[in-house]
C-alpha cells in the first residue's frame, strides 16, 4: 500500500504475499538479497509474533495508530507483495462509503479496513483457499468488491491504453509515460520513460493479472536459450530491416515484463507497419485479444521454441 498516491481507477485489489518468500520474480517485488526475503506470518500458528508482542506467554494487541506501520513492514514490494491501492485517506467524499463493521483507524482508510488479516490467526481458517486475500465482506472480486466503497455510477474511468493520434497527451501518453512518446517511431529507441517501473506500474490498474504457469513470467531473467529462440524469430521477419526486427518481444534488462507479451497501445498511435504497432488493440477487430503481440500457441513459441503437451 502506499500514502498519499493517485490511483486512476477504483478497481484494485492485491493478493497478500504467498506462503513462499517473495523474490525478484514477484510481479510487485524489487531486487533484493536473499536476507530481505520474509516468510510470510499469516495462516502458520506461530506467525502472531511477527507482528504483535508477547508478554509472559500472552499476545498484545496492536494499537490502531501502529497496524499500517506494521503491515509495511513486510508488504513494501521487495520483502512481501505491495499493494497500489493509497492508505491513510479519509472516507469524506461524495464518491465513496464505508460499509458498516469496516474498521478505520482514526479515520482514515487503513490495511485492515478490506483486510480482515484476523483471518489468517484463527484455527478454524487454517486452510487459505476460502479467501486467500483476506478481503472483508461476501464480495471478494473486483471491480465489485471496490464498489462496496465506491460508488459505481459517480466514479469517472478512463482507460489509458484507448489513446489515439490527436488525443491530449495528458490523458493518455502521460499516464504512463514521463513524456508524450514520439508517434512517428518505427523501432524501439529502448527507453519508454515509464513513470515507474513497469511490473509495478502496471500492477497498479492491473493486480489480479493471471499466470497459469510456475514460477511466472514477470520479472523472470530470460535464460540463453530463450534470447536466442527469440533471435532466431525476430530473424525469419520479412519485410523489415534489422532495426525492425529486434524486439518483437520487448524485455526490460533481459528480463520479462508486461510489454513483452502485451502492446499496451491502441492501433493507430504508431504506424501501422512498424513493429510497435504489432498486436496493438484494436477493440472492433477483436476484442477478445488482450493485446498480445502474437497470437495464439505462436506467443509460447517465439521464445519457448516448441510447446510439450501433458498427456
Amino acid at each position: 500500500m502506499t500514502f498519499g498516491h493517485y490511483i486512476f481507477l477504483p478497481a484494485l485489489v492485491a493478493a497478500l504475499a504467498a506462503d513462499e518468500p517473495a523474490t525478484s520474480q514477484t510481479p510487485t517485488a524489487k531486487a533484493g538479497s536473499t536476507s530481505d526475503l520474509t516468510k510470510n506470518p499469516h495462516w502458520r500458528p506461530d506467525g502472531c509474533v511477527e507482528c504483535h508482542e508477547a508478554r509472559d506467554g500472552k499476545i498484545e494487541k496492536i494499537a490502531p495508530n501502529l497496524i499500517d506501520l506494521i503491515c509495511l513492514k513486510c508488504h513494501d514490494g521487495a520483502k512481501a507483495k505491495a499493494e497500489p491501492h493509497p492508505i491513510g485517506r479519509s472516507f469524506a467524499n461524495d464518491q465513496i462509503h464505508k460499509p458498516e463493521n469496516w474498521p478505520t483507524p482514526g479515520g482514515l482508510l487503513s490495511c485492515i479496513t478490506c483486510h480482515d488479516v484476523l483471518e489468517g490467526c484463527h484455527q478454524q481458517f487454517k486452510s487459505r483457499t476460502a479467501n486467500p486475500t483476506m478481503l472483508r465482506g461476501p464480495i471478494r472480486l473486483a471491480p465489485s468488491f471496490c464498489n462496496q466503497c465506491h460508488i459505481a455510477e459517480k466514479q469517472q474511468q478512463r482507460n489509458p491504453h484507448a489513446a489515439m493520434k490527436g488525443e491530449d497527451a495528458s490523458m493518455s501518453c502521460l499516464f504512463c509515460h514521463q513524456q508524450e512518446m514520439p508517434s512517428t517511431a518505427q523501432h524501439r529507441a529502448g527507453e519508454p520513460k515509464l513513470k515507474n517501473e513497469e511490473i509495478t506500474l502496471c500492477g497498479q490498474c492491473h493486480p489480479q493479472h493471471p499466470d497459469f504457469f510456475t514460477p511466472g513470467h514477470n520479472g523472470i531473467t530470460a535464460t540463453p536459450v530463450i534470447l536466442q529462440n527469440m533471435q532466431n524469430h525476430d530473424e525469419k521477419l520479412v519485410g523489415q530491416d534489422m532495426a525492425q526486427k529486434r524486439g518483437t518481444l520487448p524485455l526490460r534488462d533481459a528480463k520479462v515484463v508486461c510489454s513483452t507479451c502485451h502492446n499496451p497501445h491502441m492501433a493507430g498511435v504508431f504506424n501501422e507497419r512498424s513493429i510497435l504497432d504489432q498486436g496493438a488493440m484494436n477493440p472492433e477487430a477483436s476484442p477478445d485479444n488482450f493485446a498480445l503481440r502474437i497470437q495464439g500457441a505462436h506467443l509460447c513459441i517465439y521464445c519457448h521454441g516448441t510447446i510439450t503437451r501433458n498427456p
